[in-house]
C-alpha cells in the first residue's frame, strides 16, 4: 500500500490546506473505509492537518490514547465528507 500511495500537500493561498491522496488501491483499508483518489485529508478528530508533523502528532496521540473512534474530514470535489472509523 505505502509504496504506491501518493500523499502530497494541497496548497491554497500559499498555505497547506490538507493533504491530497492518490493511488489508493481498490480493496486496501483506506479504500474500504471510503477514501478515494483526489480526496484532500483536512481534519482528524477535529484537528486541522496543515503539516506532516501535525499529521504524525495526531497519529501518535491516537495510538498513545488507544482511541476507539477516529473522525476524518476530507474534501471531495470541493465538498466536505466526514468519515468515522472504529479502530478496535
Amino acid at each position: 500500500l505505502m509504496k504506491n500511495l501518493n500523499v502530497a500537500p494541497n496548497m491554497r493561498d500559499g498555505k497547506i490546506d490538507g493533504f491530497m491522496v492518490n493511488n489508493i488501491p481498490q480493496g486496501s483499508l483506506p479504500y474500504i473505509y471510503g477514501l478515494r483518489d483526489g480526496d484532500i485529508l483536512r481534519r482528524v478528530n477535529g484537528i486541522f492537518i496543515d503539516s506532516v508533523a501535525k499529521g504524525f502528532s495526531v497519529y501518535n496521540q491516537i495510538i498513545k490514547d488507544g482511541t476507539d473512534l477516529v473522525t476524518v474530514e476530507v474534501l471531495r470535489n470541493n465538498s466536505p465528507v466526514v468519515f468515522t472509523f472504529r479502530l478496535k
